[in-house]
């Protein structure tokens, strides 16, 4: 499977955006099973095909964006799993949903990307 090298930075209302899961999930005839990031402090993502694996196959991809936290808003401790406490998605739930994914991305093949997501709190839920 070829992965090219993709990265990228989430703002929400102009603002970056730290501790996002940026989950890209294959559309059409994309091979493998996509690929995944977490923001740092500026916003800033790598994307990853697999914890072994740097960068992701060349197509396009619905991406889903969220940020788990406990019900209460606090981080999830280290010593849990988030499956294993009740979470709340701190991003807008538009942007959370596999079903409801409008935020389409590409990544070309073979440079791969550098892709910006300006995300909004307005606007249709």
């Amino acid at each position: 499977m070829e992965v090219v090298p993709a990265s990228g930075t989430v703002h929400l209302d102009g603002d970056p955006v730290e501790g996002v899961t940026v989950t890209f999930i294959p559309e059409g005839e994309v091979g493998g099973r996509g690929g995944y990031g977490v923001s740092d402090s500026q916003g800033n993502f790598q994307l990853q095909a697999s914890p072994e694996v740097e960068g992701i196959p060349p197509g396009k991809y619905r991406v889903i964006f969220r940020k788990l936290r406990m019900a209460d808003g606090s981080p999830i401790p280290p010593d849990m799993m988030a499956a294993d406490v009740e979470t709340v998605n701190m991003m807008p739930a538009k942007y959370g949903s596999i079903d409801g994914a409008y935020v389409m991305a590409e990544v070309p093949s073979p440079a791969g990307a550098s892709l910006q997501f300006d995300l909004s709190t307005r606007g249709p839920r």
